[in-house]
């Protein structure tokens, strides 16, 4: 009997080992973000078997009352932007009700974009709206960017100075 008892005390070390060593791998995975929001992240199938490098950005976090417009801006009007600029927005879910924004932030280098084409990407901030209710994350449509007031022949000759500064490459 005084066998057994060594047996058994020898069993429950090793299930106490396990415990921690599966404990510890459980530490491991999970995941604490240093603020509450929104989860967001690419399809789940995506990562399924596929090894994670660490420091590789798995998700995001957003919070949900601060939404911004990122906006991607052909290259014809890629120099014209300018920090304040009047924004509108389109929703392609609510295209009557447009909603209003400021230009913060635009890059100094195109893109490419996901459909190929090149753009500059810029952030608009949502001005206080009727609704209360800002839109929700992902939501896309259409935006206009307002500009500051130019002479009527620069207008008028907008295309074809673009395209001359395109062929002489200045």
């Amino acid at each position: 009997a005084k066998r057994e008892i060594a047996v058994a005390r020898a069993e429950k070390s090793l299930a106490g080992a396990r415990q921690d060593y599966a404990r510890d791998r459980l530490s491991k995975t999970t995941l604490t973000a240093p603020k509450d929001g929104l989860a967001i992240y690419s399809d789940p199938t995506d990562w399924a078997g596929r090894p994670v490098a660490t420091g590789e950005a798995i998700i995001q976090i957003a919070d949900p009352t601060r939404v911004l417009l990122r906006i991607d801006a052909p290259l014809a009007i890629g120099e014209t932007l300018q920090n304040g600029a009047r924004v509108r927005m389109f929703l392609d879910s609510d295209p009557l009700n447009p909603l209003e924004a400021e230009l913060m932030t635009a890059s100094y280098y195109a893109q490419p974009t996901a459909d190929g084409h090149m753009a500059y990407e810029a952030f608009g901030r949502l001005q206080s709206s009727d609704k209360g209710l800002p839109p929700r994350i992902g939501t896309r449509g259409v935006a206009k960017i307002y500009g500051g007031t130019a002479p009527l022949g620069f207008w008028l000759l907008r295309r074809p100075i673009t395209i001359a500064r395109q062929f002489l490459g200045l």
